[in-house]
């Protein structure tokens, strides 16, 4: 682990590399994911539970989704088949936004608020082709 003493840690240029915050065991893994997605390790400051949002390209698909997922075994691997919410975008900026503005949210609010406080989940144009593709594959009329 790294330990780093810039008061600008935590700006988002600084992504490429993990932090140890001075004085606590609080991990900031590195936050590029693979092909442009994201991965944030977090814990809530109020009930110290972690969680790993993840912002990523659909495969093979034209949307993109961000989503929480509670962790196991000391907060080091998220629980990917008990997703809490996921929000999808339909381009790389948008979802970009989103993941950070999730992150504050996890990392900030009290859990029973973070439904009142996420942005919508659907996208604000609508659907992607694609995604209306898999909702109707999934008996969901978009």
């Amino acid at each position: 682990m790294v330990s780093h003493t810039n008061p600008d840690w935590r700006n988002k240029e600084n992504t490429d590399k993990g932090f140890v915050e001075a004085g606590s065991l609080h991990y900031i893994m590195t936050e590029k994911g693979y092909k442009g997605g994201l991965v944030s390790r977090v814990r809530n400051k109020i009930s110290g539970k972690r969680y790993v949002i993840s912002t990523a390209q659909e495969i093979g698909m034209d949307y993109w989704t961000t989503a929480v997922f509670p962790t196991m075994l000391f907060g080091l691997l998220p629980r990917l088949t008990k997703a809490i919410f996921s929000i999808v975008r339909n381009n790389k900026d948008d979802a970009h936004k989103v993941h950070w503005m999730v992150k504050d949210i996890v990392q900030d609010s009290v859990e029973s608020e973070w439904f009142e406080k996420i942005p919508n989940p659907q996208p604000e144009e609508g659907w992607s082709l694609d995604a209306v593709e898999k909702l109707r594959k999934h008996g969901v009329e978009p």
